[in-house]
């Protein structure tokens, strides 16, 4: 996410690799906030994702910096920046299946639709989609359709955050990964995501529309504490 943050991170990545434990998870809440003010939603909804940054166990912390080295050195920041790379393949959706036991992945459902199949699923039923339509997924994942449609777009010219889109997804851990995908992927800001059973017939979207309403205003109020009117 730091190519979100700051656009000259893949630049950076020797500095922040050099970060302390401490630092760096100063930086990762900085990045984090900073998103937030742009996409107080989506930065919510991707929540238990980050929420652990408020006070990690210094074992924990150490841990996240050998990773972060890691992670470097296999070009994740140039990952994060260059849309050819983010759009190819769900990186974090592969990471969640892969931490996941196979009885968890059938209590939820999930399992990963190959990028191939669902790249030529979209490119299959494509149509010359204008801007503003709603792109819409009621069993949405970790956003397989979501990542193929907005490569497809990519490939035409056209800019994802142009359109509105619309999931439904019951696991809260995969719906805070969509939230991140959301964010990865440049999907703008009217993106609606409910965590509920579309299939029990309760689509959540109505929740999903008030949460993002109380974000957006908690985003705005603390702007506006920030530089009260004169």
């Amino acid at each position: 996410m730091l190519p979100l943050a700051d656009a000259q991170s893949p630049e950076l990545a020797h500095d922040v690799a050099a970060l302390d434990p401490d630092d760096l998870i100063v930086v990762l809440r900085q990045m984090w906030a900073h998103l937030w003010q742009s996409q107080p939603y989506l930065v919510e909804r991707a929540g238990l994702l980050w929420r652990w940054l408020a006070d990690p166990p210094q074992q924990t912390a150490q841990a996240v910096t050998e990773m972060t080295h890691h992670l470097f050195k296999g070009g994740i920041l140039e990952y994060g920046a260059d849309p050819k790379r983010y759009l190819a393949t769900d990186l974090l959706g592969r990471l969640l299946q892969a931490l996941s036991n196979r009885g968890e992945k059938s209590r939820r459902g999930a399992f990963h639709t190959p990028d191939v199949v669902t790249n030529h699923m979209v490119e299959y039923f494509a149509d010359d989609l204008p801007p503003g339509t709603v792109i819409g997924e009621a069993a949405a994942g970790s956003g397989a359709m979501w990542r193929a449609q907005a490569r497809l777009l990519h490939d035409q010219g056209r800019d994802a955050a142009q359109y509105r889109w619309v999931g439904v997804e019951i696991d809260p851990l995969t719906a805070a990964v969509l939230g991140a995908n959301s964010l990865l992927w440049r999907l703008g800001t009217d993106v609606l995501i409910a965590c509920a059973d579309a299939l029990a017939g309760d689509s959540g979207l109505t929740q999903a529309h008030q949460e993002r309403e109380e974000a957006i205003a908690r985003r705005d109020a603390f702007l506006s504490s920030l530089h009260p009117p004169r």
